[in-house]
C-alpha cells in the first residue's frame, strides 16, 4: 500500500509512513544505483515536511538504509526502529 493512501484513508500514522517509504523505496531498486541514498533523502525529507526529525546521526542512518537493503530488517522492523529514533512535531 503506498503511504499517501494508508496516511488518507486509514488512520495510518506519520511514522508508518515514513518507515513505509524508507522500507519500499530501498526494496525497490528502482534505479541502477543510489536506491539506498534515495529512500533515506525521501524518508528524512517526508519527515521534516510534516513536522518531525529524524533523530539519528549519519553512522545510524547508513546501519538503517544498508540492513534494509540486505533484507535484515523488514518494514516492521524499520518503523520500530523509527518510533525510537523520531521526534514528532506539529506537522
Amino acid at each position: 500500500m503506498p503511504p499517501k493512501i494508508g496516511f488518507n484513508y486509514e488512520n495510518v500514522d506519520l511514522v508508518k509512513c515514513a518507515a513505509t517509504y524508507a522500507y519500499h523505496l530501498t526494496q525497490a531498486h528502482a534505479f541502477v544505483d543510489g536506491n539506498k541514498r534515495l529512500a533515506a533523502a525521501v524518508t528524512e525529507t517526508f519527515l521534516e515536511c510534516n513536522g518531525s526529525e529524524l533523530m539519528m546521526n549519519d553512522d545510524e542512518v547508513v546501519r538503517l538504509f544498508l540492513n534494509i537493503a540486505a533484507g535484515i530488517l523488514t518494514r516492521d522492523d524499520v518503523e520500530e526502529l523509527l518510533r525510537r529514533n523520531i521526534r514528532e512535531g506539529n506537522g
